[in-house]
């Protein structure tokens, strides 16, 4: 029992920290969206910056990602409580996301529901895009070092 009320400190100090932090969040979020469609996906293009861009892409990612995880806690705590936290944590950490896009789809909030779906596609998309163009320079960079040895 006392392990239980130990966890629900946690959760709702947590909640509570997210609830001031998300809003910086979803700013950063904006911000960080308008860079990657301005200056890293037309960086994907030129060889030379391709890498930066990466990188970039990767840790643009690492941002959605983290936003969405605040937003989903919060949510998630908001509209079923405490408990679907507990649940959603035990999820590796990331079911706060699902449950907070179950409960936004159960209360009939349908634009946060799509806003989630959003962010999670461009976090998963993002990712995976500057993870694949790395893969590629790497790659490309051991073809060179073969030619070179041989």
């Amino acid at each position: 029992m006392g392990i239980g009320l130990i966890a629900l400190m946690f959760i709702h100090g947590g909640v509570w920290l997210s609830e001031k932090a998300l809003p910086y969040f979803l700013g950063l979020a904006r911000i960080t969206f308008a860079v990657v469609v301005a200056i890293l996906l037309p960086m994907t293009v030129f060889h030379r910056t391709q890498r930066f861009a990466a990188r970039g892409l990767i840790n643009a990612a690492a941002l959605f990602g983290i936003t969405l995880w605040v937003w989903g806690l919060v949510l998630t705590e908001n509209l079923w409580g405490s408990g679907a936290v507990l649940i959603g944590i035990f999820l590796l950490g990331v079911g706060v996301v699902p449950m907070a896009m179950l409960a936004t789809l159960m209360a009939q909030m349908w634009p946060t529901f799509g806003q989630l779906l959003l962010l999670a596609l461009l976090t998963y998309g993002t990712r995976r895009f500057g993870k694949k163009l790395t893969q590629k320079l790497q790659q490309e960079a051991q073809k060179i070092y073969e030619a070179e040895i041989i």
